[in-house]
């Protein structure tokens, strides 16, 4: 396995029959969701966007193009909505990066700069929508949950844990793998082993569709 960093990344691959679907309708993905975790080099290497996405088993999923990975977004900054209206990255209620105020391309490649540079997030409040996935991992025995965002074309997606406030009880108080969420916590690391996650801390579930 290959040393460095590794940030969680979720990869999931979506077999569909016609085109794109919207980004508001669920997809059945409970089969179809392949978790995986990325090693990627140091923050501060040149070649962070040339690491390529492991699976659990070890096997690799899918090559990083440099090309997709954009410089991380100001929280002052307006960019234009699918919709065409001009919005701001910086939501109400003192979220520092609202990832639902912007478009699905820009999306992908925000979450992406969190797990390449996440000392550039380190203590802001995230709001994201996405996909909710669970990973069970046996060597630690510890779920993992998850918030999934996909790229322009819904082929693919990357996608950021998180660890809810609530006193909340798995899985009956929990959204089902696949819906739709929109969460938001304080961006942070973790250690575990000899690798250093990204989580949204202190999370709060604010909207669940089934």
């Amino acid at each position: 396995m290959k040393k460095g960093t590794r940030i969680f990344l979720i990869a999931v691959l979506f077999i569909m029959a016609a085109g794109c679907i919207n980004g508001g309708v669920k997809q059945d993905v409970t089969e179809e969701t392949n978790i995986v975790k990325e090693n990627v080099s140091e923050s501060n290497s040149d070649n962070a966007t040339e690491e390529t996405a492991t699976d659990v088993f070890g096997e690799k999923t899918e090559d990083i193009k440099e090309e997709s990975v954009s410089e991380p977004l100001d929280e002052n900054e307006i960019t234009e909505s699918d919709s065409g209206d001009e919005v701001t990255s910086e939501g109400s209620d003192d979220i520092d990066v609202d990832l639902t105020a912007i478009s699905g391309i820009l999306v992908y490649s925000e979450v992406y700069n969190m797990m390449a540079t996440p000392e550039n997030y380190m203590g802001k409040k995230i709001k994201m929508e996405g996909i909710y996935a669970i990973y069970f991992d046996d060597t630690y025995s510890t779920r993992y949950d998850a918030c999934i965002v996909q790229d322009a074309t819904a082929c693919c997606a990357t996608g950021i844990e998180f660890e809810l406030s609530d006193d909340l009880k798995f899985p009956d108080d929990y959204p089902e793998e696949g819906d739709i969420i929109t969460v938001e916590g304080i961006f942070d690391t973790y250690e575990e082993g000899s690798y250093t996650y990204c989580t949204l801390r202190n999370a709060s579930l604010l909207k669940v569709e089934k």
